[in-house]
């Protein structure tokens, strides 16, 4: 196993990243985000150089999230249009909108994610 560059990067994929300080394991948002934290831990010390090499490597894993995501769009339950709860298959009320709540915040976390790498470069 490994991000040697052979498939898509699947969404739980482990990739083995050499990085600056030693290797790094994980699935893509994993290694993205250690690479963010090393990148601003190098620019709090004024290490330019070390912290651009970490948010390249970072943009490079998101760039694999992205690719990932677009080829596998994850399908999107929309909010019931006339109340906040409905009833499940015995009649019982069931509170609307939990599941799809929980659904975007995955996607808020890969956003906010990219708008960390946007702003850092």
């Amino acid at each position: 196993m490994g991000g040697n560059g052979n498939g898509g990067g699947g969404r739980n994929q482990v990739f083995d990243s050499n990085g600056p300080d030693g290797r790094i394991r994980g699935n893509a948002h994993q290694v993205m985000e250690r690479y963010l934290v090393l990148a601003r831990d190098a620019a709090a010390q004024d290490d330019r150089v070390t912290a651009e090499n970490c948010y390249q490597h970072a943009e490079h894993y998101l760039r694999l999230l992205n690719a990932y995501n677009q080829s596998n769009p994850q399908p999107r339950r929309p909010f019931p249009a006339s109340a906040s709860s409905e009833t499940d298959e015995q009649g019982e009320m069931v509170e609307g909108g939990e599941e799809s709540e929980t659904d975007g915040e995955n996607s808020e976390d890969e956003e906010m994610s990219s708008e960390q790498v946007a702003e850092a470069v």
